[in-house]
């Protein structure tokens, strides 16, 4: 188990009764660094972490042992305070940050290199660079959680960037999730609306 704190990660083991956690050890590679978002990889033990004012790491765990590695430096990301990292059904790698937008890997190739690069921000079409989020959904659109400008819609068909104008959504979006049904859930610091029941509006 991996546990992200404002001084650092940890990893932990849990017993078998599920109800007891114990500290294997710190990465002091990270102490006192803020860990924001943590997430697996499609590669095997490999997680994503996410850090405020610090960028992304990489991490590979093997046994009692791990590899850490920092990411994204040559792509601006090495004192960028990142919020969440996403990796999506295609591979894709999504980034996103306080200041710049959402940067978007491409799938890497077999040495692991990223050879497709791109910002959404501002300039193209984002209302605000400050993300907190991004989800993508069962028909492949991108759900995209912002601070202050609510919730934008990247659609798989044409790559054009949609806003709403449900009460609510005007806001901050923190957090997504969806149900097998479909029922969608946007959480923030105003909302938590079930958009099963309460449609979501174009603008």
């Amino acid at each position: 188990m991996l546990l992200g704190s404002q001084e650092g990660l940890s990893i932990s083991t849990i017993d078998k009764s599920g109800s007891n956690a114990a500290l294997r050890m710190k990465v002091p590679e990270l102490d006192l660094i803020k860990v924001q978002d943590i997430q697996p990889s499609t590669v095997d033990n490999t997680f994503w972490i996410a850090t405020a004012d610090h960028g992304v790491f990489g991490l590979v765990l093997s046994g009692d042992k791990y590899i850490i590695t920092r990411f994204g430096l040559n792509y601006g990301l090495g004192n960028e305070n990142v919020q969440s990292v996403f990796e999506d059904s295609g591979g894709q790698l999504w980034i996103c940050t306080m200041d710049k937008g959402v940067l978007r890997l491409g799938s890497p190739d077999k040495e692991g290199n990223y050879l497709i690069v791109n910002w959404f921000n501002k300039q193209n079409g984002l209302p605000v660079n400050a993300v907190k989020e991004v989800f993508e959904d069962l028909e492949g659109n991108f759900w995209i959680a912002t601070y202050g400008q609510g919730l934008s819609l990247l659609t798989s068909k044409i790559f054009a960037f949609n806003s709403f104008q449900n009460p609510g959504l005007e806001n901050d979006i923190l957090s997504i999730a969806v149900t097998d049904n479909k029922t969608y859930f946007l959480v923030g610091n105003q909302v938590f609306l079930n958009t099963k029941q309460v449609p979501i509006n174009l603008l």
